[in-house]
């Protein structure tokens, strides 16, 4: 974990932090918000003061001077992946996953229980971020985006390195039967846990993203968990669930390397 004016977590454990040096994940505290919002809440959609949200993002901005661009996307729960090129900077577009070979680019997250999925691939000039909800895991989005780095970027997915971040665990997240029924239509029933008892079935999120990147292609070994459950950890994450849906939205992002990627250069 980082300090400063802003807390931060990264990847710290070898080889992982080698390959996912653009890999930044933020908390809750370091900003302006106040009351359930406090302090460093990064969305204007959840009922927070909108000086205090940009105040938050000023301060985000100029404590990461390198990033050039901070690509956002209008969260949804649903599969569309988003290609981000020089000439889509702007636009924020609803979808569930950024994917970038934009050198400068920061393709942001913002969550309070949902799985934020960061990739990275050769030397961090091709990135990705994905919001993974439980639609969005059990949709198996990460596959998808895999999908989307071999067709347009050529990455090979045993290139491909992963952060998940901090997100809600197993400890917390009680689901009903719906929930548990997509996860085992998906072949994703292994992250539920059934306790027996009322209620009965928890879903281990990071899990279920683990397991649909490895049917994608990627080494389990090339994927890593950063922090620890939202739910559990009040003083350092907002968390959906246990805020009882009035919570602030943390922070992840991705960074692109400064050096450009040459298309069809043949490198995997």
């Amino acid at each position: 974990m980082g300090t400063g004016t802003i807390p931060f977590w990264r990847v710290s454990q070898p080889p992982a932090a080698q390959y996912l040096g653009g890999v930044t994940f933020l908390g809750r505290q370091g900003g302006a918000s106040t009351g359930e919002f406090a302090s460093l809440n990064l969305s204007h959609a959840v009922g927070d003061s909108v000086s205090a949200v940009d105040r938050n993002w000023s301060k985000v901005k100029s404590s990461f001077p390198a990033v050039r661009y901070w690509a956002r996307m209008r969260q949804v729960h649903g599969s569309t992946v988003f290609v981000v090129d020089e000439c889509s900077l702007e636009q924020v577009k609803e979808c569930d996953a950024l994917v970038t070979a934009v050198p400068g680019v920061a393709l942001c997250v913002l969550t309070a229980d949902c799985v934020p999925v960061l990739m990275a691939a050769l030397g961090g000039r091709v990135v990705a971020a994905v919001h993974a909800g439980w639609r969005g895991t059990a949709g198996r989005l990460v596959g998808e985006v895999v999908q989307v780095l071999v067709r347009e970027f050529s990455v090979e997915p045993n290139a491909l390195w992963v952060a998940l971040g901090p997100s809600i665990g197993p400890c917390c997240y009680e689901v009903g039967a719906d929930v548990v029924a997509a996860f085992r239509s998906a072949g994703l029933g292994s992250a539920v846990r059934d306790l027996g008892g009322s209620p009965s079935y928890r879903v281990d999120l990071r899990y279920a993203n683990r397991l649909a990147l490895s049917d994608a292609g990627v080494p389990l070994s090339q994927v890593v968990d950063v922090g620890g459950c939202t739910a559990c950890l009040a003083a350092e994450f907002f968390s959906h669930r246990r805020q009882q849906g009035l919570a602030g939205r943390q922070l992840s992002f991705v960074s692109c390397g400064q050096t450009p990627l040459q298309l069809g250069s043949g490198q995997g």
